[in-house]
């Protein structure tokens, strides 16, 4: 996530220098049980708008990445596309526009 994090700044400076960048091992328990009423799966992540005298957090949820990505290959693309989403709803913008390299999926495998 650091890359990602680090790319994001590179791109957009001020807009982005002050988000925090988190790594939680699972999503919360309201977060896990929203899901589960929806019917829908655990979320890969979440952003936080910041207040006062926090910054916005951007924070990924390591379980449940493993779990989709289901390759150390396939992790580091996730990750990216997470961030980068969670980004742009800060931003209020769309991925692709946060990042060109935004690809949503992962890129193809040679069998």
């Amino acid at each position: 996530m650091t890359d990602s994090a680090e790319r994001l700044r590179e791109r957009w400076g001020t807009k982005v220098e002050r988000m925090s960048f988190e790594v939680a091992f699972v999503p919360d328990a309201e977060a896990l049980l929203r899901a589960e009423a929806e019917g829908e799966a655990p979320p890969l992540g979440a952003s936080l708008p910041g207040r006062r005298q926090e910054p916005p957090r951007v924070i990924v949820f390591r379980r449940p990445l493993e779990t989709v990505a289901g390759s150390a290959e396939a992790l580091p693309w996730l990750v990216h596309d997470v961030v980068v989403e969670l980004v742009a709803e800060l931003l209020a913008m769309p991925p692709e526009r946060v990042d060109p390299d935004y690809r949503g999926e992962p890129p193809e495998q040679d069998d």
